[in-house]
């Protein structure tokens, strides 16, 4: 499997790793599953490396919302290269989130603000 393309929020790019997508793609081709559930949205970026052919719901458990996390966290940040990053983030996160959300069956959220 292909790294996921450009715009992507940092932290889904660091948690990339290509022997997973593979793991999953033939997990998802060898058996059928009812739900596929992916846990942390910096995990979403996996959700196309299932078997096309997969019937599977999928569900996705958000611990947060980062858009809203790095947005607060902006609010207290020092002026420093960090908060360059997080702003950097919270921007691709903004861009991202509403796209990439509306991909699975279904979201599991943690509060009602999320």
């Amino acid at each position: 499997m292909e790294r996921p393309g450009r715009g992507l929020p940092l932290m889904q790019a660091f948690y990339w790793q290509p022997q997973l997508a593979r793991r999953i793609r033939q997990l998802t081709a060898a058996e059928d599953y009812d739900i596929v559930h992916i846990e942390f949205s910096y995990m979403a970026h996996y959700l196309p490396a299932l078997n096309p052919a997969s019937r599977a719901q999928t569900v996705l458990s958000m611990h947060n919302v980062e858009s809203i996390r790095f947005a607060r966290e902006l609010q207290v940040a020092p002026w420093s290269g960090r908060r360059l990053g997080l702003m950097w983030d919270h921007y691709l996160h903004r861009q991202w989130e509403p796209k990439a959300l509306r991909r699975f069956d279904g979201i599991l959220a943690t509060s009602e603000v999320e």
